[in-house]
């Protein structure tokens, strides 16, 4: 986009076409891409201006964005924050996120926020949260939405669940063997 219109229409056909056309021989949902801002990054002023446009872009799919002419330090801090979400952990020199959060293609039930809400404290799992989350999963069905969840993952794959939040390559390896799911590396 860095010599064309700021078109976001365009963009996100141009994405949704690349969903539609089928994964890739990796599996994945579509090729990496990377769009130049349509913006310099002459100064720390023009970037705060326009910091809305690499929400924008990345809200429309594509994997990453690429600023020309970035001059100072200070214009790629602005760049940073502007890619990360607010719950991203603050790094040092660069402040809290600028990105929307919630529109990730996911819902999750929060489990530490509906402890608090409930006031249930954190040992076991009181019915009043197994209901909740019962909720949320079933409303994630409903929308074919993925459910977040921290993942037993032979337990949660069986459920439904398909973003897990347990770290880990060891967890992900699990999931592809039951799976039965190969990936070139």
């Amino acid at each position: 986009m860095e010599h064309s219109p700021f078109n976001m229409a365009d963009l996100r056909e141009f994405m949704q076409g690349l969903v539609d056309g089928g994964p890739t021989k990796s599996g994945h949902r579509t090729p990496t891409v990377i769009a130049v801002l349509p913006l310099g990054g002459i100064n720390e002023t023009v970037m705060w201006s326009n910091y809305w446009m690499v929400e924008q872009v990345l809200g429309s799919g594509v994997h990453g964005v690429l600023l020309a002419h970035a001059r100072s330090p200070e214009v790629v801090k602005v760049l940073v924050q502007a890619t990360r979400h607010p719950h991203a952990p603050e790094t040092e020199g660069i402040g809290e996120g600028l990105r929307g959060s919630g529109g990730q293609g996911f819902a999750e039930w929060g489990p530490g926020d509906m402890r608090m809400s409930f006031d249930v404290g954190r040992a076991g799992m009181p019915q009043i949260l197994v209901d909740a989350r019962a909720r949320v999963l079933a409303a994630t069905r409903g929308a074919g939405i993925a459910f977040l969840n921290q993942v037993n993952i032979k337990a949660m794959i069986e459920e439904g669940v398909r973003i897990g939040a347990n770290p880990g390559v060891g967890v992900a390896d699990q999931g592809r063997r039951y799976m039965k799911r190969q990936m070139p590396w």
